[in-house]
């Protein structure tokens, strides 16, 4: 077992003393985000039982671990996904493997360039703010005007703030714009 994996192992058994210096299981949090790994099938937080399943993107790294092509990685990666629990992928094409596991499991699949995501990331006012639009269903949307520039890949700051809206609908809650 690697550190990371006994870190990841320890912090959920609720073991005071653990790597992470708190227990992710009983510490009384709403929301816990946890970053799988190398990939996402063996990862060792994989033992989780997710609500929402989260793959920023996929691209041809390490290969000895994940196998040599996309869709190969894009089926690691997929092994986070839960049964009818929704799949959000960040990239900007969407890996079949990926698509297909979702299925298999009756998981809805929000990828960045479906209706069921996000609209473009528009750049405005020298560089420094964008615009995006969330789609509620086929018919409404919802405009995040003026947000400041993301410091990450665009893409993956609209797949964070798409799983989030997803998260705040699912609690009866509404999204409010000037607090993105």
């Amino acid at each position: 077992m690697v550190f990371w994996s006994a870190g990841s192992a320890s912090s959920t058994w609720g073991a005071s003393d653990s790597v992470w210096g708190a227990s992710v299981t009983g510490s009384g949090a709403s929301v816990v985000l946890l970053e799988v790994g190398l990939g996402g099938r063996l990862d060792t937080v994989n033992i989780l039982d997710a609500d929402y399943a989260l793959i920023t993107s996929i691209a041809l790294d390490h290969q000895a671990f994940l196998g040599d092509t996309r869709e190969a990685i894009g089926f690691e990666k997929a092994g986070i996904a839960r049964a009818g629990r929704p799949v959000f992928v960040g990239g900007e094409d969407l890996v079949a493997s990926i698509e297909h596991h979702a299925q298999s499991l009756g998981s809805r699949v929000y990828d960045f360039n479906s209706r069921a995501f996000l609209g473009e990331g528009e750049l405005q006012d020298g560089q420094d703010q964008v615009s995006l639009e969330l789609y509620e269903d086929a018919q409404s949307v919802l405009k995040l005007e003026s947000l400041p520039k993301p410091s990450i890949p665009m893409n993956n700051a609209a797949l964070a703030i798409q799983a989030w809206y997803c998260y705040l609908k699912d609690q009866g809650l509404k999204i409010q714009p000037s607090l993105v």
